[in-house]
C-alpha cells in the first residue's frame, strides 16, 4: 500500500502546487494531497479517502490517461507483437483507441481501455515485454482508484 500513496503523492503533487486558482476541483486535490501527508492515519485509510476525492477530478483523470498512454505507446508500435500475435496487437490498438476517444467519459474511457488491455495481457503468444507493459498500464489504473483490484471481467460501463 506504499507503493500505491507514493504514486498518488508523484501524481497529484504537480497538479495541486502548479494550480493557483482556488476551483472546487483544485479544493477536492488539495484536500485529498493532504489526507495523502497525513501521517499519523492508517495508509490504507489515507490512501483510499484521497482517492476519492482524486478521481472526481478532470485534471487528475487527464494526467492518468497521459500516463497510460505513455506506457502504451510504445507497444502500439511495437512489430514484434503485431508478428507474435495478431489478436493482442489488435486488442492494444483498441484500449489506445478507446483511451483517446473523447466522445467517451474520463473514467470510462480509463476503465475500458484497461479492460482491452487486460484481455490482451493474457493471450498466450502475446510476448512478455508486451506484458509486462500491459501489468504496468492496468497497475497505474488500479492505483488511481485507491489500490482496489482490478475485476478481471469484461466491461462494458464503468463499475468501480
Amino acid at each position: 500500500m506504499e507503493e500505491v500513496l507514493n504514486f498518488l503523492i508523484e501524481t497529484v503533487k504537480p497538479l495541486v502546487v502548479d494550480s493557483s486558482k482556488a476551483e472546487p476541483e483544485k479544493t477536492k486535490l488539495a484536500d485529498g494531497y493532504a489526507i495523502l501527508l497525513e501521517e499519523n492515519r492508517d495508509v490504507t485509510d489515507r490512501v483510499i479517502q484521497s482517492s476519492k476525492l482524486f478521481i472526481s477530478d478532470n485534471r487528475y483523470l487527464e494526467t492518468l490517461i497521459n500516463k497510460i498512454e505513455t506506457i502504451i505507446q510504445p507497444l502500439s508500435e511495437d512489430i514484434t507483437i503485431e508478428n507474435a500475435d495478431l489478436e493482442s496487437f489488435k486488442l492494444i490498438l483498441a484500449g489506445k483507441n478507446i483511451l483517446l476517444d473523447e466522445n467517451i467519459e474520463l473514467q470510462s474511457r480509463i476503465q475500458l481501455a484497461c479492460d482491452k488491455f487486460d484481455e490482451a495481457q493474457y493471450k498466450p503468444y502475446n510476448p512478455y515485454h508486451s506484458r509486462v507493459a500491459l501489468a504496468r498500464a492496468i497497475a497505474t489504473y488500479e492505483y488511481s482508484y485507491g489500490g482496489k483490484e482490478f475485476r478481471r471481467t469484461k466491461k462494458e460501463k464503468i463499475e468501480n
